[in-house]
């Protein structure tokens, strides 16, 4: 029979993944801010005129981040039932989130900034099209928690 030792890490190597993939994102986006300035200033051009739905999404997803808050709150309080809730509203939140983001995409094309139309624009679409992805990305995980509550908080043996 093998013994196996649990390790003793300083700091456990999923935290330091973790930390580097937001890192990495971070540096992604806030590269890609400052090329969007760059390019905006040498040009000359204006800034577009965002549609209302993407003011409107930026609320949303504030929303989304605090009822995630409260969920890991409910979570280490053990309140499945309150932990389960925010999950799905959060859930919710997230979807309804990816659904404005295609209407406030077909917006810019209504106001005839479709994705050829200028740098800025590009960089526009680049940043939010880049932020969808990394909204979908954490999906699956959002999905994986309540899994998770559904089956384990139903049995706590398990």
């Amino acid at each position: 029979m093998t013994v196996r030792h649990k390790k003793d890490y300083l700091i456990h190597p999923y935290k330091i993944f973790l930390a580097l993939v937001i890192g990495g994102i971070t540096a992604a986006f806030l590269g890609l801010s400052i090329a969007y300035l760059y390019s905006r200033i040498q040009s000359g051009s204006n800034a577009i005129q965002l549609p209302v739905l993407f003011y409107f999404n930026a609320f949303i997803l504030l929303g989304c981040s605090y009822a995630f808050i409260l969920a890991k709150r409910a979570f280490q309080r053990d309140n499945t039932i309150i932990y389960k809730r925010q999950l799905i509203l959060t859930i919710g939140l997230t979807l309804f989130f990816l659904f404005l983001q295609f209407l406030a995409w077909k917006q810019l094309q209504v106001m005839s900034i479709p994705l050829q139309h200028s740098t800025t624009a590009s960089y526009l679409y680049v940043i939010s099209g880049l932020h969808l992805l990394h909204v979908i990305a954490g999906l699956p995980f959002l999905f994986h928690f309540y899994w998770k509550a559904h089956l384990d908080f139903k049995d706590p043996v398990r």
